[in-house]
């Protein structure tokens, strides 16, 4: 989702660039359908489509593009001399869609506000893209569905098969499907998850820029004036900064659901506890908090002790993070982060 976050920033600062999305891959291409790289007019990108000689590839491409302005679909393959280098198993292909963006096109640019807004909104909302009929078009069609039900974009691309499957459940990873016997892209924007992170100390720290990379979005709350407020620039990857009153009221106006995951670090025990008595009492799909097992264990025997169930205490991931041996505050972060995509992985099963 980088990419999509930067589109608007770049088309606000009167930016022309070209967009490359994988729209299938097999072998060892990296990237999955849906991943994204902005290819700029000075050959530099934002993003990835899976590095190494195929992204170079890609890049070479797009140059293409600034001087035609078409949509093209476009198959590379991984050139001999990286299979030679890395044995025979490692060829791969990959499928991608390009097309130029500049602020010319008042509909296509309207279209990539929202779409930019959508991807850092918490509300989920649908971005469908038709593939070209050929390998080249002069307009790439796509309509961004909101949650509420309005659109923007090419309306007419809804079809009643595409209907239907946006009304059921879903996982968060883009697919290929067919509506009205043409191939489109289906992507599900808003639904990579919302990290609230308690405490704004040195975990947070190094936590932040990781789940943002990942593609949580990422809230810090601290009472602490000077973090929230006078070093926000410890937390410039952050989606938004709290200043809570008091750990005692740490989720008034807070929209936690089952795709909010609590990382609790607060600078002390009685406001770690006080932290995780409240979010019990949430539905958040994870609940993670920092400390030994003994620490774990004093603060879960307070807890039940005053009415929480054994149930309750289970959803509790503590000590947090994937068993790494970490050590530090940064390998302390890559763990949780690992134990993040996993619970969010897991999902999609």
């Amino acid at each position: 989702m980088q990419a999509l976050r930067k589109t608007n920033e770049l088309l606000t600062a009167n930016e022309a660039f070209v967009l490359v999305m994988v729209v299938a891959h097999s072998g060892s291409a990296l990237r999955s359908i849906g991943s994204r790289v902005i290819v700029r007019s000075d050959g530099s990108i934002i993003g990835t489509v899976g590095g190494g000689a195929l992204e170079v590839q890609v890049i070479e491409a797009a140059r293409e593009i600034f001087e035609t302005k078409r949509v093209i679909l476009r198959e590379f393959m991984l050139p001999f001399e990286d299979k030679d280098r890395l044995g025979p198993a490692c060829g791969g292909k990959m499928e991608v869609l390009m097309h130029y963006l500049d602020t010319q096109n008042p509909t296509q640019t309207h279209l990539y506000q929202e779409i930019a807004a959508a991807v850092v909104d918490t509300k989920k909302s649908w971005l469908i893209t038709r593939l070209p009929a050929d390998s080249q078009e002069d307009i790439l069609e796509q309509v961004l569905v909101k949650s509420d039900g309005s659109t923007v974009g090419t309306a007419h691309l809804i079809s009643s098969e595409l209907e239907d499957l946006l009304g059921k459940p879903g996982g968060r990873w883009p697919s290929c499907v067919y509506s009205d016997g043409k191939p489109v892209i289906v992507e599900v924007l808003a639904n990579q998850g919302i990290v609230y992170l308690f405490g704004a100390g040195q975990i947070a720290q190094a936590l932040a820029p990781l789940t943002a990379k990942v593609g949580f979005k990422t809230v810090i709350l601290d009472d602490r004036q000077e973090f929230a407020i006078h070093h926000r620039d410890y937390f410039d990857t952050a989606d938004d900064i709290l200043l809570l009153e008091s750990f005692c009221d740490s989720f008034q106006n807070l929209d936690v659901d089952n795709d909010s995951y609590l990382i609790i670090a607060t600078r002390a025990h009685v406001y770690d506890r006080n932290v995780l008595a409240q979010a019990l009492k949430t539905g958040a799909g994870y609940i993670g908090m920092i400390g030994s097992k003994r620490k774990r264990d004093a603060i879960f025997e307070d807890l039940f002790t005053q009415g929480h169930s054994q149930e309750d205490l289970a959803r509790i991931h503590s000590p947090i993070g994937i068993k790494i041996g970490a050590e530090g505050p940064e390998e302390i972060a890559v763990s949780i982060v690992a134990e993040l995509i996993q619970e969010r992985a897991g999902r999609r099963q």
